[in-house]
Formats: C-alpha cells, sequence, structure tokens
C-alpha cells in the first residue's frame, strides 16, 4: 500500500491568502493548513499513522488561486524540502563518521 496524500492550494474566503486543504488518501481525512508550518507538522503527523512511510504527495489547486499565491507556496515548499534534504545529508554523515 502506498501512503499518499492529496494537497489542494484553496484561497482563503475569510480575507486574503491561501491555505493547504491535506487529505490522507487512506481515511479520507482532511485538515485545514493555514500556513507551511502548520503544513509540514500534519503531514509529519499523519505519516506517523503509517510508521513514517510517505511515498507522495500529489498537489493541485483551485481554480482560483492567484499565481502571486501559487508561487509563494511553491517556493515554501522547495525551502523545506532543501532543509529536509540538508537534515539527510547531516545524519547520513554523521551516521557514517560513527562507522568508521
Amino acid at each position: 500500500m502506498d501512503v499518499i496524500f492529496d494537497a489542494t492550494i484553496k484561497m482563503n474566503p475569510q480575507g486574503a491568502g491561501w491555505y493547504i486543504e491535506l487529505e490522507d488518501t487512506e481515511t479520507t481525512e482532511s485538515f485545514k493548513c493555514e500556513d507551511l508550518k502548520v503544513f509540514e507538522a500534519k503531514l509529519n503527523e499523519l505519516s506517523e499513522k503509517y510508521t513514517g512511510r510517505l511515498d507522495e504527495v500529489r498537489w493541485s489547486k483551485d481554480d482560483d488561486v492567484t499565481p502571486f499565491y501559487l508561487n509563494e507556496v511553491r517556493l515554501g515548499i522547495i525551502a523545506m524540502e532543501e532543509q529536509i534534504n540538508k537534515e539527510k545529508e547531516e545524519a547520513q554523515a554523521h551516521n557514517e563518521s560513527l562507522n568508521q
């Protein structure tokens, strides 16, 4: 079984800005993430139900999401991925130094 989450960028109906609706495709539970920190925390929390496994996040956006907000989310996700990769590399280097 693949662990897949759907993430949909939506416009905030209570004013300016966006949010991400995160859905667990296995349970169909969905969560409103007001920013990328909440999104990252919720994604980590949900993946823990699957022993930390995460195979895919399928991204989409509602039609009314402006290019400005789409780019804001995209750049935030890129920064998040870079940080995760950096932490993985540091952990791997640390583990390799312990094995020598």
